[in-house]
């Protein structure tokens, strides 16, 4: 879980800068260590292993069988050659006072949480919850503002270059669940604003998410209905309907079926 542990930025020593919501980059001050173009995929893994974990040490053991779960009885040498890959490319050649940013003691490894940093994941979750307890205070325009900033903050999918390792599976899910929330929830504060369009948006971007949400499909059918557009609305309902016959052989919720028939009768009357 990226909850932010992140020290004071007060100090001299070189800001190191976290991308997650793209192919990985990692910025130490001025210079790329890790951009695009880095070949070295298992030290690339490595980093955002440890960075997930921080604040824990991991054993070379557990770093073997998660990181190269295809190579049985490896040997363990595998881990520390790549640590040396991944301490080379952020810090260059040992620095005199020893290795800042990946730790070892005693055959364990973990990310320095004292590295000065910055990182977007961080940066999202801190917004997040930020909207989620300002909405909870009754507070809708700042919990607004701060699910726009996480809007903003989302530019890419979260670890798309891992998304087939089983080890960041589960912080994959559960940043898709954090989005897709930041997306609903901030539709309905727009809508709640009057502002259907970007209500509208942020919806329909959070089926693209999840295509078997339900919810988010409601929220757009509403949505619509309110700015007039009742045949979309009800377009909406019908591929809803053809989504969950296909992929779950389910119909709609009893509550979805009920807007439906209110916007049907709706689009009757205006008729």
């Amino acid at each position: 879980m990226l909850v932010s542990d992140r020290p004071c930025l007060m100090t001299a020593e070189p800001l190191l800068k976290i991308r997650l919501f793209e192919p990985l980059r990692v910025r130490l001050d001025d210079r790329p260590p890790i951009d695009e173009y880095y070949p070295r995929r298992k030290a690339k893994a490595l980093f955002v292993y440890l960075y997930l974990n921080r604040g824990r040490l991991i054993s070379k053991y557990q770093l073997l069988a998660d990181l190269w779960p295809e190579a049985e009885n490896a040997d363990p040498g595998r881990v520390k050659h790549t640590v040396q890959v991944l301490r080379a490319a952020l810090e260059g050649p040992r620095p005199a006072g020893g290795w800042h940013i990946i730790q070892e003691r005693g055959g364990s490894y973990s990310f320095n949480v004292a590295a000065e940093r910055y990182c977007d994941a961080e940066d999202f979750e801190e917004e997040f919850f930020t909207a989620r307890r300002a909405r909870q205070a009754g507070d809708s325009r700042l919990a607004l503002q701060h699910y726009r900033r996480c809007v903003e903050l989302h530019t890419a999918a979260f670890l798309a270059e891992f998304r087939y390792d089983d080890w960041a599976a589960v912080e994959i899910a559960r940043q898709g669940e954090l989005f897709l929330q930041a997306l609903e929830e901030g539709g309905r504060l727009e809508a709640a604003e009057g502002n259907f369009g970007r209500a509208i948006d942020l919806v329909r971007q959070a089926i693209l998410e999840d295509p078997l949400h339900e919810s988010s499909y409601v929220e757009l059918m509403r949505c619509l209905w309110l700015e007039g557009r009742r045949t979309e609305a009800l377009r909406t309902y019908y591929r809803l309907r053809e989504v969950l016959a296909r992929r779950l052989e389910v119909e709609p919720q009893a509550q979805t079926t009920r807007l439906y028939e209110a916007i049907r009768r709706d689009e009757a009357l205006a008729g």
